[in-house]
């Protein structure tokens, strides 16, 4: 007798945020592979996508936050609501004789529905139709740190993730430069490159973190029946033949399977930058078949390892509105991240940036920043998936010394 050893999946706490909105269908429907796939999935995000407000202060802000409206896509007016929970109503409840549904199971589900526990503050609140998604009326940096200050302990207090997942985002975030300077200073809410500033925030909590990020832009609502048969039972049943159905399913099963295999040794000094090319569309050269495109592991044969990170992070809560200060954060690879007194980070700042070395380091990073580019542009323009390992202190693009990716 012949026996075969299946292989097992360990289920993982995984938080998701994203650059988009929280009823993307990007992070709507990732949630929900990774939910088939055993694990335990918590979304937090903007309620509405990239919000900014006009003044902010740097060092303490009050922002004013009324009661959310629809958000993007209307998609917490009462119509839309009661809509989606008629149309999951007739594709999930079992029917009796002659296909109907009675009006005791009509009555069971309304009644399910009407028990939820549904959290709703000023700033931030749950998705009646989906309590495992969250909204955070502010931009994407403060709607995951209201994820860390108020939504995890206060009501997620036994959700501990294994793993951060940033995206997948909607337009690339390809891997920043390697910096030429010993100690890298950013300011996080400054950062051109929003995936990255989360996937820093994430990190500075001490989470391993995987973004995601796609060529496709096109800001699609996850309930859109153009391209989703929307509240069905079954994830499989959920997407009609076209380009943007084929491309989230594609890449959701990918990010399923890398996951699987990097849960379990990815430390917190290290990010997963992942993009994908443009796919199946009639403007895109790339085409999603059963052999790819594939994982390509990005190497930069010129990198640059430093002393660590010094990060100016914005602390939001959401008890109150949105208020919020700003935080100072050393990050190396000795330990954990460690707070800094805004004192010494002004004489650090002083110290590291001065403005004639400033200015070399500024050209240098240029340069360097349009090389690596190049390096994931050129993976994506061969239908590839680019891939980089990137780590706190030694730096972005390295190779399988460091850590290997078996994925394909």
């Amino acid at each position: 007798m012949k026996l075969f050893l299946l292989p097992v999946v360990l289920a993982a706490n995984i938080l998701i945020t994203t650059t988009d909105s929280w009823v993307a269908k990007g992070p709507r429907y990732l949630e929900w592979a990774l939910r088939e796939d055993g694990h335990n999935v918590k979304v937090v995000a903007s309620l509405n996508p990239n919000t900014e407000y006009s003044s902010v202060e740097l060092e303490k802000r009050q922002i004013v936050v009324g009661a959310p409206q629809g958000g993007d896509f209307n998609h917490l007016l009462p119509a839309q609501q009661i809509y989606h929970k008629n149309i999951r109503k007739l594709n999930t409840v079992p029917r009796g004789v002659r296909n109907t549904i009675s009006q005791r199971e009509s009555d069971k589900f309304d009644e399910a529905f009407q028990k939820q526990d549904i959290v709703r503050e000023g700033a931030y609140g749950q998705d009646p139709l989906n309590p495992n998604f969250w909204y955070v009326d502010a931009q994407p940096l403060e709607a995951l740190s209201v994820a860390f200050s108020d939504i995890l302990p206060n009501h997620l207090p036994t959700f501990t993730p294994d793993l951060v997942i940033v995206g997948p985002n909607e337009g690339l975030h390809l891997t920043s430069a390697n910096s030429k300077q010993d100690v890298v200073v950013e300011d996080l809410e400054q950062m051109d490159n929003q995936a990255e500033a989360l996937a820093l925030l994430a990190q500075l909590k001490s989470f391993p973190v995987i973004s995601v990020s796609s060529e496709d832009h096109d800001h699609i609502y996850y309930g859109d029946e153009r391209y989703f048969n929307v509240e069905e039972a079954k994830y499989e049943d959920s997407f009609k033949a076209n380009p943007v159905a084929r491309n989230v399913q594609y890449i959701n099963r990918k990010i399923v399977e890398l996951v699987e295999e990097v849960e379990p040794t990815l430390t917190l000094s290290l990010l997963l930058n992942v993009n994908f090319p443009s796919m199946n569309h009639k403007f895109s050269h790339c085409i999603a078949t059963a052999k790819g495109p594939t994982f390509f592991q990005v190497v930069g044969d010129k990198v640059q390892s430093h002393l660590g990170k010094i990060l100016s992070v914005p602390h939001v809560s959401g008890k109150r509105g949105l208020e919020g200060q700003t935080t100072y954060i050393k990050m190396s690879d000795e330990g954990r991240p460690e707070p800094l007194l805004e004192l010494e980070f002004m004489r650090l700042l002083a110290i590291l940036i001065q403005p004639s070395v400033q200015n070399r380091l500024h050209e240098k990073d240029d340069v360097s920043k349009l090389y690596h580019n190049k390096l994931e542009a050129r993976a994506l323009d061969r239908c590839e998936i680019a891939l980089a390992v990137n780590h706190v202190t030694k730096g972005n693009n390295l190779g399988p010394d460091v850590y290997s990716i078996v994925t394909r």
